[in-house]
C-alpha cells in the first residue's frame, strides 16, 4: 500500500458553501486524487405560523341621548351626521371575545338663533360587547373589524 501526501485549499463562495480541495499524488501508484469535500451552513428559522380558528359577526345598536350644551345654540334642523368606531381593547378569553370601545360622532346642525346659523356638536357613546367563539382560548391573537351600516340622528325636543 503506498502513502498518499495531498495539500489542500479552502474555497468560499458567494452562495456560502465552502469547500475543501485535497489533491496529491499516490506514491505507490503514482495516480493524481483530487477529493472535493463540501461544507453548508446550518441556517435555524423559527418560522411562526398563524391558524384561522374561525370567524363571528355580531350586530350592535348603540342608542342614547344627548342634550345640546348650553354654550351651544338650539337645534332646528340636522344637517348632517357622521360618526367612527374606535376599537379601544380587545380581550379573548376561553370561548369568548370581549370587544370595548366607543362610537365618536359629529352632528351638523342649523340654528335660528344666532348671527351665525350653522353649528356642530360632538359626542362620543361606549359600548362593550362579548363574542361567543368555541374555538378561542387566552393567548390567541384575534382580529377585530367593523363596519358602520347606519347612522341616525333625531330632534328631541325637551
Amino acid at each position: 500500500m503506498g502513502t498518499l501526501a495531498f495539500l489542500y485549499s479552502v474555497c468560499a463562495h458567494t452562495s456560502g458553501i465552502k469547500s475543501i480541495l485535497l489533491s496529491g499524488r499516490c506514491n505507490y501508484c503514482a495516480v493524481l486524487v483530487h477529493i472535493c469535500i463540501f461544507f453548508m451552513e446550518i441556517l435555524k428559522k423559527r418560522i411562526r405560523t398563524n391558524q384561522f380558528k374561525g370567524r363571528a359577526f355580531t350586530q350592535v345598536t348603540l342608542d342614547d341621548d344627548f342634550n345640546v350644551p348650553d354654550v351651544r345654540p338650539d337645534i332646528d334642523k340636522i344637517i348632517e351626521e357622521n360618526g367612527d368606531i374606535k376599537i379601544t381593547e380587545v380581550r379573548v378569553m376561553e370561548g369568548k371575545v370581549s370587544i370595548h370601545g366607543k362610537l365618536e360622532f359629529a352632528v351638523l346642525y342649523v340654528s335660528g338663533y344666532d348671527a351665525r346659523p350653522i353649528h356642530h356638536m360632538d359626542g362620543s357613546i361606549d359600548f362593550e360587547e362579548v363574542v361567543n367563539m368555541d374555538q378561542v382560548a387566552e393567548g390567541d391573537e384575534v382580529k377585530v373589524t367593523w363596519d358602520m351600516e347606519d347612522l341616525r340622528t333625531s330632534l328631541i325636543n325637551s
